[in-house]
């Protein structure tokens, strides 16, 4: 419920495999309606790729031999890209890419630096928005967009794609995941449940109720907890709260996600039952004491 993903009941039935023609459709019918929902430019690739944002993410940068910079505010997620930029070979004759993580959760702080060439924007879309200028950036199904775990959705400048990405005999890098995207497939067996999910989920998504919901819940959030006890951005995704504002029965009995600052907790702010929060926040100023 206040973790980084949505709890979900959820049935699908899959009655065919990863190569049938009806596969390709969904895939098709998922990048269309992605494009569609959030406005994507026809010089852009939309690629899936299984797996989470840090996966995605990897294949991404091995697939380039340039330097990566990783700028903005400091950050476990930011450290991670550091990471993954380090376990790679760079050619230094070759410009520089820079990167940032939109949204840097471990610190509830939003990257407001310019002029990036890729975005993590896994915590972030699509309540904040991403410059159209931006050759490259990446989300995921499971966290904002509500969807299953965990399937990643590149967005990526065809020239920058065809500029950029030299690693192209690399059996696991992004190229082989564009050519296979042009047969409406994935190079390797998806979490098909995942991919039907998303689609389902995008032809109903809404970027105004997403964020209203998420308005909606920091006004509440903010009206109850003092300042005192909030760290950075008040009005976002996710808040961190200093975890003596709640009685420790309330920690378990809601799970509460674990910042990665010591003694606070974080809230995501965009679960689709508001009551929830009500019983989180609300009893006679105390928290199931």
């Amino acid at each position: 419920m206040f973790g980084p993903n949505y709890n979900c009941d959820y049935r699908i039935h899959i009655a065919d495999h990863h190569r049938s023609n009806s596969f390709c459709s969904i895939y098709d019918s998922t990048v269309s309606r992605f494009r569609e929902k959030f406005n994507i430019s026809k010089n852009k690739e939309v690629l899936i790729l299984s797996g989470s944002g840090t996966q995605s993410i990897a294949v991404l940068f091995n697939s380039m031999n340039n330097p990566l910079s990783i700028r903005g505010i400091n950050g476990f997620f930011k450290q991670r890209l550091e990471t993954l930029s380090y376990q790679r070979k760079e050619d230094l004759s070759l410009p520089v890419i820079t990167c940032k993580v939109q949204y840097e959760t471990s610190a509830s702080k939003l990257n407001d630096v310019n002029g990036i060439h890729f975005v993590d924007a896994v915590s972030s879309f699509p309540y904040y928005d991403i410059p159209d200028s931006t050759p490259v950036w990446l989300t995921v199904s499971s966290k904002l967009l509500g969807g299953l775990p965990v399937i990643s959705i590149l967005v990526i400048d065809r020239e920058f794609l065809f500029e950029n990405i030299t690693n192209r005999g690399d059996l696991l890098g992004l190229w082989n995941v564009y050519v296979n995207s042009k047969k409406g497939q994935t190079p390797f067996t998806p979490q098909m449940g995942a991919l039907i999910d998303l689609n389902n989920r995008l032809e109903k998504f809404s970027i105004s109720s997403l964020r209203n919901s998420i308005k909606n819940t920091c006004e509440f959030i903010n009206n109850h907890v003092s300042s005192d006890f909030i760290i950075g951005e008040k009005v976002a995704p996710s808040i961190i709260i200093h975890r003596s504002y709640f009685d420790e029965k309330a920690i378990k009995m809601f799970n509460l996600y674990p910042s990665k600052i010591k003694d606070y907790v974080q809230v995501f702010t965009y679960s689709e039952d508001f009551s929830a929060y009500e019983h989180l926040f609300v009893k006679k100023g105390k928290i199931f004491a």
